[in-house]
C-alpha cells in the first residue's frame, strides 16, 4: 500500500501531538498502529476510555506507554476495565499507567490470580500488604512460590 507523502506527516504530526517524539523508538510503532487502527476507531477508543474513567491525558499516557492497547477489541477492553475498577477496586487512571495488565488475559490470568488472592485472604494465608493488581505484575514462576506452593497444605484444610 502506497501512501502520499501528506497523509504519513499528519500521521507523523499526530504522534509528535501525543508526546512520542520522532526520535524514539515507538514512533514507527506509532505510525504502524495509528495507520491500522485509522482515525475514526481510534477516536471511538478515546471515547470508550473516556466512559469507562479516563480522562485525555490518562489516555495519552496509556498510548505513549503501550500503543498496542489500541488494537484490542472494545468488547474486550470494557471487560478488563470492569474487572480492574469493580472487582479490583483499581482507580481508572492507575491502569493507564501501569499497561502491561491490560495485556494480560482476563480468563487465564488475572481472574484465576485475583481468586487464589482473594481465597488466601479469606483462610488468613495472606496479610494483604500489597494491592491485588500489584500481585498480578509478577512472574507466573513467581505468583506459584508466593501464593500458591507456600501455601498448598494450609490451603486445602
Amino acid at each position: 500500500m502506497v501512501f502520499s507523502r501528506e497523509y504519513l506527516k499528519a500521521l507523523a504530526d499526530r504522534i509528535e501531538i501525543m508526546g512520542i517524539p520522532h526520535y524514539s523508538g515507538m514512533f514507527l510503532w506509532g505510525l504502524s498502529t495509528l495507520w491500522m487502527v485509522g482515525k475514526a476507531r481510534f477516536c471511538a477508543k478515546v471515547e470508550l476510555m473516556k466512559s469507562l474513567g479516563w480522562s485525555k491525558v490518562d489516555f495519552l499516557t496509556a498510548f505513549r506507554t503501550n500503543l498496542i492497547f489500541l488494537t484490542v477489541f472494545e468488547a474486550k477492553l470494557r471487560e478488563k476495565m470492569d474487572f480492574f475498577v469493580k472487582i479490583a477496586s483499581c482507580k481508572p487512571s492507575k491502569r493507564a499507567k501501569k499497561p502491561t495488565l491490560r495485556m494480560y488475559s482476563l480468563e487465564k490470568r488475572l481472574l484465576p490470580w485475583y481468586h487464589v488472592v482473594q481465597i488466601l485472604k479469606l483462610k488468613r494465608l495472606y496479610n494483604g500488604k500489597s494491592r491485588v493488581w500489584s500481585v498480578m505484575y509478577r512472574f507466573e514462576k513467581r505468583f506459584m512460590e508466593d501464593f500458591i506452593l507456600c501455601h498448598r497444605k494450609k490451603a486445602l484444610i
